[in-house]
């Protein structure tokens, strides 16, 4: 489900505090509104049953390589943009360190719905390149 789609904050969050399966946060993260923010999903990637696929699925769908362009978070204006540069920038610490247990949903970026994500915006200078354990 999407944010939009629940009754209120509460059911929400009641939500992430009973998922029993990480199959209910893939699924939740595959059909998540982005319009919304990306708070929902960071409570996604940092639940214990969170799979390497998931936060994977999340990390490209949230545009890295338009974060690339940045060197560091002080040059972003926009709020919503920084929350975005935030996840992303969690997301890489976390597969990096090894955080994820599992990795029952296999995520390829190459072929997300038919799009290939890991081809940035083109008009877009990248001053950092994207760690290559985002690519398995």
């Amino acid at each position: 489900m999407t944010r939009d789609e629940w009754e209120s904050e509460d059911e929400l969050w009641q939500f992430f505090e009973t998922v029993t399966d990480a199959e209910e946060l893939h699924l939740y993260a595959d059909g998540f509104n982005w319009d919304t923010g990306v708070e929902e999903l960071r409570r996604v990637t940092r639940h214990p049953l969170c799979d390497r696929g998931t936060a994977l699925l999340i990390y490209w769908r949230g545009g890295p390589g338009w974060y690339a362009q940045y060197s560091d978070r002080a040059e972003i204006r926009n709020a919503d943009e920084a929350d975005g540069y935030d996840l992303s920038h969690e997301i890489e610490r976390l597969i990096i360190q090894g955080r994820f247990a599992t990795y029952r949903f296999h995520y390829d970026p190459t072929n997300d719905r038919g799009t290939d994500l890991t081809r940035g915006p083109s008009d877009v200078p990248q001053v950092r390149q994207i760690p290559r354990e985002m690519f398995a």
